[in-house]
């Protein structure tokens, strides 16, 4: 007797409507926690509720916020005002963070993880004490100005290296860039820290590429 396999396939415009509906939810969720956001939403999903910790701060662009950060993580300073500076800091911190991170895997989506906590949250100070800015102080409360100094969103990424390099890619070309460039040496090495903590994802485990199928989003 010949047996019949039924597949359910969903199609492009479906798949769309489930990230979309997922998408929302994951919005209304973040609205109801942190109430009001008149400022960049950044398109964070929330973490697990056993490691979020809920803080009142200061934004990188001088605005007070409601902010979601990871329980039991902790930045590691190199500042005696408690914040951390330069890319040796940055490429550590920022590995230990993606290493801290929990796993997000959304079936119906072509991407492997999901950013939960905004890596400017632990940025505090914004700015580098030693570098002085008092001379713009005057102008900056007269003319009600919120300069971004120290707001990294004011660098722009080329994303396209990203994409067409891959974390790999990246990482070869730190590599390779070492050898010319040895008076550079602990600069290359903390490109080399943010790379490879970046190209390990989530939790110190590789993110692979998951078969597709009919499932909720998981957050581990």
């Amino acid at each position: 007797m010949d047996t019949l396999t039924v597949v359910e396939t969903f199609s492009y415009l479906q798949r769309i409507d489930c990230l979309r509906e997922t998408k929302l939810a994951q919005t209304r969720e973040k609205q109801n926690l942190v109430g009001p956001m008149d400022h960049d939403d950044h398109g964070l999903i929330l973490p697990p509720q056993d490691r979020r910790e809920i803080v009142q701060t200061m934004s990188s662009s001088g605005m007070p916020i409601v902010d979601c950060l990871l329980k039991g993580f902790s930045i590691q300073s190199n500042h005696p005002s408690g914040g951390f500076f330069g890319a040796k800091a940055c490429g550590s911190n920022f590995r230990r963070l993606l290493e801290s991170h929990p796993p997000y895997i959304d079936p119906v989506s072509s991407l492997a993880g999901g950013y939960m906590v905004n890596f400017m949250s632990y940025r505090k100070p914004h700015w580098k004490p030693e570098f002085d800015f008092n001379a713009l102080r005057d102008e900056i409360v007269r003319y009600k100005l919120l300069p971004g100094i120290g707001a990294a969103q004011h660098f722009c990424q080329d994303l396209a290296i990203g994409l067409r390099l891959g974390w790999g890619g990246i990482l070869e070309n730190i590599q390779a860039g070492r050898g010319p460039t040895p008076t550079k040496k602990i600069f290359t090495m903390d490109w080399k820290t943010w790379s490879v903590g970046s190209r390990t994802g989530s939790a110190g485990r590789p993110l692979k590429r998951r078969k597709w199928h009919k499932k909720k989003p998981t957050r581990l």
